[in-house]
């Protein structure tokens, strides 16, 4: 019968009956090619009820390559049937996670949502340089808003998705601290939107007077014992873009920054800043700050 029924257009009776018992001695290669080959179309055409039949069938729905596809396509719902059918997807960021963000480049970061929300790794780090925007789950979000890959409000579920799995946005090392990075992008991207990004973190918590070793962020080595904080990198930003550092600052300290925290920051190209521990004030008239941070800052309290 399975013999007959794979020589009808209808292959699928052929899988019905093999499934059922029927002998397919001599037709597995022919059946099992026929599944493979149309769950891939079904997944490719986002047809959930067509994956369904299929995994009926006997197609082997719960191989990772099906999962890789309906990343690739962005065919949310194939990845969601597919895990609701069983496919694993608690693999480590870099070999999946990241993959769904790497292919978000036109805002779509559906996939993305959908493999935190079930299981996939966060945890893990990205091989490569620290600097790597891919370095981390968290660093790959926040790069892809400061670019506008991901737009704001999706950008934050994400992030409030972390949260909800156990994920510390308030990490001591650059690369695993939201505000740093938001920080760090906030002066050279052209959006305008990590304003928000920026008080979101704040309420959700984030040490706003948090120390960051700069050397572990550079990894240059005259580098080595200078660190930074937030209120620091804000008031660096003033140097290139004043409106937005202005609103950081300000942003800053309303949520408790200290205004007079030390910090020793590193600064390559200017000779004339000394690598050691000074106030913010005094770092901001080093730098040549304009004079709207300056005033800012000393209507805070600030002290040379």
């Amino acid at each position: 019968m399975v013999a007959y029924a794979s020589e009808s257009p209808n292959m699928d009776l052929a899988c019905l009956l093999a499934k059922y018992g029927a002998n397919k001695v001599g037709y597995e290669r022919e059946i099992t090619s026929y599944l493979n080959q149309q769950l891939v179309q079904a997944i490719e055409s986002n047809d959930l009820s067509r994956i369904r039949r299929l995994e009926f069938l006997g197609a082997d729905v719960q191989n990772s390559k099906y999962v890789d596809l309906a990343v690739m396509k962005k065919t949310s719902g194939a990845l969601r049937t597919l895990i609701e059918l069983g496919a694993p997807v608690n693999r480590p960021y870099k070999d999946l996670l990241l993959k769904a963000f790497n292919n978000c480049a036109i805002g779509d970061c559906e996939p993305a949502y959908i493999l935190i929300e079930n299981g996939a790794g966060i945890f893990e780090k990205n091989s490569g340089s620290k600097n790597n925007p891919d370095h981390t789950v968290l660093s790959s979000i926040i790069h892809r808003i400061a670019f506008g890959n991901i737009p704001l409000e999706k950008g934050v579920s994400l992030i409030k998705l972390l949260i909800k799995r156990g994920y510390q946005l308030d990490i001591s090392n650059f690369a695993d601290n939201a505000l740093f990075l938001t920080l760090n992008y906030m002066f050279s991207s052209s959006l305008n939107h990590l304003l928000e990004l920026l008080h979101f973190l704040v309420q959700e918590g984030v040490d706003v007077n948090r120390k960051i070793d700069t050397h572990d962020w550079l990894g240059r080595g005259l580098s080595v014992g200078t660190y930074t904080t937030p209120l620091f990198m804000a008031i660096r930003g003033s140097v290139s873009n004043n409106r937005k550092s202005l609103d950081a600052i300000e942003l800053l300290l309303k949520a408790g920054a200290d205004v007079n925290q030390e910090a020793c920051p590193y600064e390559a190209n200017r000779k004339d800043i000394p690598k050691k521990a000074m106030r913010p004030l005094f770092y901001a008239v080093k730098l040549g700050c304009p004079k709207e941070v300056i005033d800012l800052l000393m209507e805070s309290g600030a002290c040379l």
